[in-house]
């Protein structure tokens, strides 16, 4: 028996055909949709691949093409480069041929001629002023032909040696100005195998200019030998000068003759210009005490230091790095404007605040840590002192020894209140209140009380 028709027209077929798929879909829909999802990440990360392969082929060919010309242009400009580092080379090996000694010896040597010239005439020799004038020739032609070199090749292996030569003649220039600086205004008379005697002061100093960044001052006064860190052969002849002697000159020594430089000095310049001090307490200061000792503009930035080896609000870096350097605890903060910055350590000195720790005075780093740049912690004059921290315009730092009176302010005390209607009274004050006047106490009784 032939089956019977269900659909007499190909539009119901049709019809029938979509509600079937519907049907399927609705019930089935999570399913559907997450395979979609799928095939579609699928195919969007194929893209994503495909387009990336190609931009790195792009810039891979980009960058093989700008290599291949490069390689093209130093092959043309290499005989260049090599012709100039030669010319640079022979100049460079003649000025140190010329020398006949290590540099060392030979800065020993001019120095030994300048001091033997002064004595013979008594008035400065121009030896420095010679040798200064040679060098710097040879400085500027060295820093031509390493120009050139630069301009051919950029940052070549020739530009790196033409590089180490100027450094090393720059470096022997310097030497020769530190060394005429510091003989300036502290010339030195008797020279004995390596070591000079100063006048006055009775100060002996090794005059060894190829050990550049320390040096051993010793007094024969009875103050030991200490060790500063200080910045070129000059330094050694500026630094830590104690009081004279009671030695007097000898007689061959001229009259004319100056006084060294009374000052710890740090680094060298030629002149100090205006200078800006800033303070550092060995102790707990004020806020009174330190706005009384800020030298700059209440809105102008700066540092403070509440925990170090010395406290203080300051204005360079380099300050604060050699009072916090290697100091378990220390804690410093920059600040935007002065006066917000005092405001918040009046609060926390008062004990109203918890912005920062307590202001409070550490002690001071191991000798395993990195050297103090500005000041030695074993110089027996700048130990439990407060410090000065004198800057010039030339951004040069001094480092001198404060006073040595009383604070003006304490931090914690008791004032004894004046006698009001027959009652005392005692008031406990703390953070920064005014000076309590000294009593005399004596076990002694006063006539008047007999």
């Amino acid at each position: 028996m032939p089956r019977p028709k269900l659909y007499h027209t190909k539009l119901e077929q049709q019809q029938a055909n979509r509600n079937k798929s519907l049907k399927h879909y609705h019930k089935n829909r999570d399913t559907i949709n997450t395979s979609r999802c799928k095939a579609y990440e699928a195919e969007q990360t194929a893209a994503q691949l495909q387009r990336e392969e190609a931009r790195q082929d792009r810039r891979a060919k980009i960058e093989l093409r700008q290599r291949q010309q490069a390689q093209k242009h130093n092959e043309a400009m290499s005989p260049n480069r090599t012709q100039l580092l030669s010319q640079l080379e022979e100049y460079y090996t003649c000025r140190l041929q010329q020398m006949r000694k290590p540099p060392s010896m030979w800065f020993d040597t001019i120095y030994h001629k300048y001091v033997s010239e002064t004595t013979a005439t008594g008035v400065p020799s121009g030896k420095l002023d010679r040798v200064i004038l040679r060098l710097g020739v040879t400085v500027a032609r060295i820093d031509r032909l390493e120009g050139k070199i630069y301009q051919e090749g950029g940052i070549s292996p020739e530009f790196k040696k033409a590089e180490v030569m100027a450094r090393t003649m720059r470096s022997y220039l310097q030497w020769a100005e530190e060394m005429q600086f510091a003989l300036h205004n502290c010339v030195v008379f008797m020279p004995t195998h390596h070591r000079l005697t100063l006048y006055p002061g009775d100060i002996e100093a090794e005059a060894r200019p190829s050990q550049p960044e320390t040096s051993r001052v010793s007094s024969q006064a009875g103050q030991g030998t200490q060790s500063h860190p200080v910045h070129g052969f000059a330094s050694s002849l500026l630094a830590a000068i104690p009081r004279p002697s009671s030695v007097p000159p000898q007689s061959s020594l001229p009259s004319s003759m100056p006084d060294p430089p009374p000052y710890t000095s740090t680094s060298v310049s030629s002149t100090r210009g205006e200078v800006t001090v800033f303070y550092g307490f060995n102790r707990c200061p004020s806020p009174q005490e330190l706005l009384e000792k800020w030298p700059l503009g209440q809105r102008d930035a700066g540092y403070v230091v509440s925990r170090g080896t010395r406290l203080g609000f300051f204005a360079h870096w380099s300050i604060v790095v050699a009072l916090t350097n290697g100091v378990s605890g220390h804690y410093q903060k920059k600040f935007e404007h002065f006066d917000e910055a005092l405001q918040e350590y009046s609060q926390v000195h008062a004990g109203t605040s918890l912005a920062y720790p307590s202001p409070e005075i550490l002690s001071r780093p191991s000798a395993l840590t990195r050297p103090n740049r500005l000041f030695s912690y074993a110089d027996p004059q700048l130990q439990n002192r407060d410090l000065e921290f004198e800057i010039d315009t030339h951004q040069n730092i001094r480092v001198y020894a404060g006073p040595r009176d009383a604070p003006s302010t304490v931090n914690r005390v008791a004032v004894q209140a004046t006698q009001e209607d027959g009652h005392s009274r005692d008031h406990l004050g703390t953070g920064a209140l005014r000076r309590q006047e000294p009593i005399d106490i004596s076990d002694v009784e006063s006539e008047d009380e007999d």
